[in-house]
């Protein structure tokens, strides 16, 4: 009879500390009466003032750094657990992806098959130090290219509360259709399930970074457009316009 293998995820990052904390007050109490008696019984009358007091002091004490501890450990649990929810993209998914979106833009942009290859080169271009600002902005190191479940994502990144999800788009007008919009939701919403599954506990956020070619007035226009399209999302959205023109300055000329 052969037997399947299930993975089992253990709630560490919601554990009943209230729990705990009864339980070692109640240990806390019984010891010091413990103690009292004790020292009331055996110790030198002239020692007992002090010894009471210790008694009363040091099980709190102990106490306290003891629920220090679990915290501090609990946290490193959960950060461990969120961490394994996300792989990275095998190379082949990811030149699929790259080639998907540079099709996409290059109908946008009416151009020939013999240009593809220098857009796919500034698609990449613009990806990469897009992701190089988030990284010197946020002062976090992204783990780029991953899957999340079967949602695939630009980069990932972990802080104390949130696991950020990021999503890159490159654009020349301030244009974008609902169905871009409505595929990075729903890659979200599968996210979140998983993380669910896993029963992490930190919140999940996008960041849908446009990386653009385009007039300031274009970009307010585009900027507005995207405000009220993700206005009904269950996630927090934080959406970054980025010049392209602005991050090759920053990051590649003299």
């Amino acid at each position: 009879m052969n037997r399947q293998s299930k993975t089992i995820y253990l709630n560490f990052a919601r554990l009943n500390i209230s729990l705990a904390l009864r339980i070692a007050f109640l240990v806390a109490l019984l010891l010091i009466v413990t103690s009292i008696i004790l020292i009331i019984r055996y110790a030198d009358p002239s020692l007992r003032r002090q010894l009471v007091a210790l008694a009363l002091v040091l099980p709190f004490i102990g106490m306290a750094l003891a629920f220090l501890f679990l915290k501090q450990q609990l946290r490193r649990l959960s950060y461990k657990v969120t961490n394994e929810a996300w792989e990275l993209m095998l190379p082949e998914e990811q030149k699929q992806r790259l080639n998907a979106r540079v099709h996409e833009l290059a109908s946008a942009l009416n151009l020939k098959d013999e240009d593809l290859s220098n857009l796919k080169a500034a698609y990449v271009l613009a990806e990469d130090l897009a992701l190089r600002q988030i990284e010197q902005e946020k002062q976090v190191s992204l783990r780029r290219h991953v899957r999340i479940g079967d949602a695939q994502f630009d980069a990932v990144f972990f802080d104390k509360d949130y696991s950020t999800l990021v999503e890159i788009a490159f654009l020349v007008t301030p244009s974008i259709s609902q169905k871009k919009i409505d595929t990075v939701l729903a890659k979200v919403q599968r996210a979140l399930q998983k993380f669910q599954k896993i029963r992490s506990n930190r919140k999940v956020k996008l960041l849908f970074i446009i990386v653009t070619q385009m007039e300031p007035e274009a970009e307010q226009q585009l900027k507005k457009s995207l405000a009220e399209r993700f206005s009904k999302s269950t996630v927090d959205v934080d959406i970054r316009l980025l010049d392209f023109e602005a991050l090759q300055r920053i990051y590649t000329e003299d």
